[in-house]
């Protein structure tokens, strides 16, 4: 069973560096990576608005977004800096 997730902004997204969004399939054992990638994003991007960002919260899980970012990029789903940059979501088709 294959997954795919799709960017809904940032540097692989529509405006940014392509023209329309980018979808990457995922392997489905692949999918507990994934899911910690984009947890973390999504906890990052919450911590961000918090009034006291930059803290040491925001920098706890900065680290284990990137940790989880290099994780995906060994496993060949991120394949350049850029994906770091992008916002994903799963695709559902």
């Amino acid at each position: 069973m294959n997954l795919k997730i799709i960017s809904t902004g940032g540097d692989m997204h529509t405006g940014g560096l392509c023209d329309k969004p980018t979808v990457i399939n995922i392997d489905y054992r692949n999918k507990k990576s994934v899911d910690a990638f984009l947890k973390y994003q999504n906890e990052f991007n919450l911590k961000a608005l918090d009034k006291n960002f930059p803290n040491r919260t925001s920098n706890k899980i900065y680290k284990k977004l990137l940790k989880s970012f290099l994780r995906l990029k060994d496993l060949n789903i991120f394949t350049c800096k850029w994906d770091f940059r992008t916002q994903w979501t799963y695709l559902e088709e």
